[in-house]
């Protein structure tokens, strides 16, 4: 079982638990042969119990964030926020939160 606490704004924040998660995040500004060796690398790093892909669609009126997950134990994509674990929630609010400190 993990155990949670929560961070500055309220959201709850992985403490501890019986499994480690390490959560590694790059930027991608393009995808090119050199992003997907990256993406391969971290692929074969180790367990991957899950693949988030997240970005940042800016138009004239607003932003429109875009996920894209895949559950390599079933292997599929989900695509339900509903879906989506503690952890999960936990990565997209990071990411949120790096993109306000620009």
């Amino acid at each position: 079982m993990s155990s949670f606490a929560l961070d500055e704004r309220g959201e709850k924040k992985l403490m501890s638990g019986k499994a480690s998660i390490l959560e590694r995040s790059f930027v991608v500004r393009h995808v090119n042969k050199d992003v997907r060796e990256k993406l391969r690398e971290q692929l074969d790093a180790g367990p991957v119990t899950c693949l988030m892909i997240l970005w940042m669609e800016r138009f004239e009126n607003g932003n429109k964030m875009g996920i894209q997950t895949f559950d390599p134990a079933i292997q599929r994509k989900r695509d339900h926020a509903a879906d989506y674990d503690d952890v999960e929630k936990s990565a997209i609010s990071g990411y949120l939160h790096r993109l306000t400190k620009k």
